[in-house]
Formats: structure tokens, sequence, C-alpha cells
């Protein structure tokens, strides 16, 4: 059984999440998850608030996936947190198997979905081009054990796959890259993300050209990323079934790949 409080705070509210399970007719608490003090609103569990109870392996048998973004007065840009809990049993507390934080837009509702081997939480997100702005986010998660495994898909075309992959860290970026080229690719994601850093004042601004499709596969196709200052870079993507692969990455054109733009805006 599952109690969720919620309470009004400036610019937003607050939440509290408490789960009850039964055992030999007897209630007992199994999770209790709620921020900790603070001293600004962007510490509490608020702005949206969503959870999914998904089974899992012995001893626990299941878990709970929360969640929820942080209040904010002036911005619709805020960032949002993603737990994992096991709960508590016996003399055993409950524990934290797995975090996460990122950006996300708060225009449009979070959607968290359990699904048959995990969860999938969807959302807008930034986007590196600062004339398309957001973009929708996929963050679908496997458990596996005790771990949690993100997978496929993480974008919803090709365009978007590669400002997720330049995006996110490298221990998911790699398992969403050629095999073969993977000590190629983990140096120009390396790159990319210094140039986005903090230490990098006054980077560069991107841009995303064509997206155009390749002669030699009916399922690859080539973003290119434009850099101001600096020169285009063209990503190789191959598409598979409901995934893409990022498959290689120049400042030369790919001469294979010179068909027509798909992602032309009218």
């Amino acid at each position: 059984m599952a109690v969720e409080l919620s309470f009004g705070i400036e610019c937003g509210d607050d939440t509290i999440l408490l789960i009850y399970e039964q055992n030999n007719g007897v209630w007992h608490r199994s999770v209790r998850w709620n921020s900790d003090d603070y001293g600004e609103i962007s510490g509490a569990f608020g702005d949206f608030f969503q959870y999914v109870v998904m089974p899992s392996g012995p001893p626990m048998g299941w878990v709970v996936a929360v969640a929820h973004g942080h209040p904010w007065c002036t911005s619709r840009w805020s960032a949002f947190d993603l737990d994992v809990i096991e709960p508590a049993q016996g003399t055993a507390t409950q524990r934290l198997l797995f975090h996460k934080q990122d950006g996300y837009v708060r225009e449009t509702d979070p959607v968290m979905k359990v699904k048959s081997d995990g969860f999938e939480l969807r959302f807008e997100k930034g986007c590196l081009d600062l004339g398309i702005m957001t973009r929708s986010g996929i963050y679908r998660y496997q458990f596996v054990g005790d771990q949690m495994h993100r997978v496929q898909p993480v974008a919803m075309n090709g365009r978007d796959f590669v400002d997720e992959w330049l995006q996110t860290e490298w221990s998911d970026a790699a398992q969403w890259s050629e095999t073969s080229k993977l000590k190629e690719l983990e140096a120009k994601h390396a790159g990319f993300l210094q140039l986005r850093s903090p230490e990098a004042k006054g980077g560069p601004l991107f841009s995303y050209g064509p997206v155009r499709a390749c002669s030699d596969d009916a399922k690859r196709f080539v973003v290119e990323l434009d850099q101001d200052p600096g020169t285009p870079t063209y990503f190789q993507v191959q598409q598979g079934e409901n995934s893409f692969t990022m498959r290689a990455i120049s400042h030369i054109p790919f001469p294979q790949c010179k068909g027509p733009d798909l992602m032309r805006t009218r």
C-alpha cells in the first residue's frame, strides 16, 4: 500500500512517499522517501513526482523507482532525480540501489511507466542546438540483479540520438557505439564534453545541419553538427530495431552519404 503526501511550498510543492507491506497480518513500513532539509525550494521533491513499483529478484521481490523534479520560481529549466529503492525488510533498512540526476524542461508533464523488465521515463529536455531548444528525452532502464542498466530507445530520431550521445556519460554512450571503434569514439565524446564543461568559458555555439541518407545502406545516415566558431562534425548513425548506433565521427563529409535532408523543415 502506497501513500503519497504533498504539501505546498513557495512556487511549488514537496512530496513524501510511504509504502507499507503486510507480513503475517501486520503492516510494516517498507519505504519512506522524502527530501532532506533544504535552504532553497529547489531542494524539495516536487514540480512533478511519479513512481512505479516493479518486481525484482530475491530476496526482496520488488523495488520502487521514484522520479521527481525540483521546484523553482523563475525558470522553465530544472533538474530531476531518478532513484531506485530497495525496501526495508526485517532488520535491514531500505537501500538506494540507483541514482541519477539530469536536466529537464518543466513545461510538459513527464510520463513514467512500468515495462516488462524495468521502467521508462519520458519528458522534454534541452538540446545542444539553441534554435531547436528542446527535444524528447527517453530514459528506459532494465533491472538486472541489483543493478539498473539504461537501454534503448534513448531518442525519437537520429538527430536526437546524436544529441543524447553527446550529452550523456560515456558509460552509457559506449553501449550505443560501434564496438570496433570504441577508443576513437570515446576520444571524440570526451572532446565534446570538454567543449561544454564549466571551465570552457565562451565555448562554441552548436547548431544541427542536414540529416542525410547513405547510399550503401538504407538504415544508415549522417547527422551534421555545426560549431560557431569551429568546423562541422559529421556523425554516421546506424538505425536498428527501436535503436541507434554511433558508427563513426569525422570532420570530413562521408562521400556515400549525400542523400536528401531527411529532417528538412518546410
